[in-house]
């Protein structure tokens, strides 16, 4: 909808004239018909104008569509499991809307729940942990791996640029840290995501 539209739309919803709309502004109707057939308003006359439609300016000027077109819906996974279909279990268990711009990283971003709590106090068990899917985790960074091909975990990824080891730390310290050392142990690691964020219900 062009914003010619959205002003025409609005005034016949109000059952207002092109007059009416141009008393309120203090402009000319013909003023008025311009600008639902696309002519520029002027600045000054936005907000105007939205009063007098009962709207916002940032209507008028289609920012709100335009922001509601970037709030997604992203699945919601029970489990490391479920979320990267690492097992039989795949499936989607609710849905969570989030504002993301690019329509590669809204394809790529899910939510998984933890489980356990050998990240606390970062994460807590049940947590609801918003994942972007990537090949690599920067060192420090908490990531979503897959042991083995069947046991995904949450972890803090330690390492070196150019070593051949890497440790999954957990925050917990009553946890032990997961330590792979040598090209044999460390294809039994494959990163499935970077933990973007932590969010409660």
């Amino acid at each position: 909808m062009t914003r010619g539209d959205r002003i025409k739309k609005l005034r016949l919803d109000l059952g207002l004239t092109l007059q009416n709309v141009a008393d309120a502004v203090g402009v000319s109707a013909p003023s008025v018909h311009g600008w639902e057939r696309g002519a520029v308003i002027k600045s000054d006359k936005i907000d105007a104008v939205a009063r007098a439609l009962h709207t916002t300016p940032a209507y008028l000027l289609g920012l709100e569509e335009e922001a509601r077109s970037k709030i997604r819906k992203i699945p919601v996974f029970e489990s490391v499991s479920a979320g990267f279909g690492v097992s039989a279990d795949d499936h989607v268990v609710g849905w969570r809307e989030l504002w993301i711009d690019s329509d590669a990283e809204a394809a790529a971003t899910l939510y998984i729940r933890a489980v356990g709590d050998s990240m606390a106090p970062r994460i807590q068990d049940g947590d609801l942990l918003r994942v972007l899917k990537v090949e690599s985790v920067d060192a420090g960074r908490i990531g979503v791996f897959l042991i083995d091909g069947e046991m995904g975990v949450v972890k803090q990824a330690q390492y070196e640029p150019g070593c051949d080891w890497l440790v999954l730390h957990s925050l917990n310290p009553a946890f032990r840290d997961l330590r792979f050392q040598g090209d044999e142990e460390l294809s039994r690691v494959r990163v499935l995501g970077l933990v973007k964020g932590c969010e409660w219900e």
